[in-house]
């Protein structure tokens, strides 16, 4: 049972980290045989790894037609911001005192160093990390539940086409805003950055959307 469970937890990470960075597209079929090559397991432990997919919004089953990776539309993606925008200044207060002077400094190291040598695909990994740390801080079981899956779902925004250098750059330096705003203890101040973080996102995003 460990082992068939270790499995089983080897294709859900293989098959989320490919949906959630765009590597398996929006709407795409996901062949089961595929899958057990792809990820050198039997049947059983993909199957296991797509239900639990399934259950978590990231994959949809279609009768007589198989598994498809859910798509990432126009409403989804407004929700998701919404949703950030809501949760994560709560998440921040909540967070607010177990946030680790030394861990933010490293932030802020790694930030600018990507940066300065234009490594677009760490400042997009340091970005979901960012968040993730915040959220992993605020001692609210329930609250980090639904923060972990909304980043999850989020990162497939972050890696879509529409997502460039630009902006991710931008983000960036309003990560180092929200962080020097909690290393001078200005909670209210830092809250606003988050949402107003979240928001200059969001305005860009749709931009860049209906450019296309």
């Amino acid at each position: 049972m460990k082992e068939r469970m270790s499995m089983k937890d080897l294709a859900y990470e293989f098959i989320k980290n490919k949906i959630i960075n765009n590597e398996f597209k929006s709407g795409q079929y996901l062949e089961e045989k595929m899958l057990c090559e792809m990820i050198g397991v039997s049947r059983t432990p993909v199957r296991e790894a797509v239900s639990l997919l399934e259950s978590e919004g990231f994959v949809t089953s279609k009768a007589n037609k198989g598994i498809f990776v859910s798509t990432l539309d126009m409403k989804t993606s407004k929700e998701l911001f919404q949703a950030r925008a809501y949760i994560e200044p709560i998440i921040l207060e909540l967070a607010w005192k177990n946030l680790e002077t030394d861990k933010l400094e490293k932030f802020i190291i790694d930030t600018k160093d990507f940066i300065k040598n234009k490594d677009y695909k760490s400042l997009n990994e340091i970005d979901y990390e960012f968040h993730n740390y915040i959220n992993s801080c605020c001692n609210n079981t329930v609250l980090l539940n639904i923060s972990y899956r909304l980043q999850d779902q989020f990162q497939r925004v972050r890696t879509l086409n529409y997502y460039d250098d630009q902006r991710i750059e931008g983000g960036a330096y309003e990560h180092l805003d929200i962080i020097k705003l909690i290393k001078q203890n200005k909670l209210d101040e830092a809250k606003v950055a988050m949402k107003n973080h979240v928001y200059s996102t969001q305005t860009y995003f749709f931009m860049s959307f209906f450019k296309e």
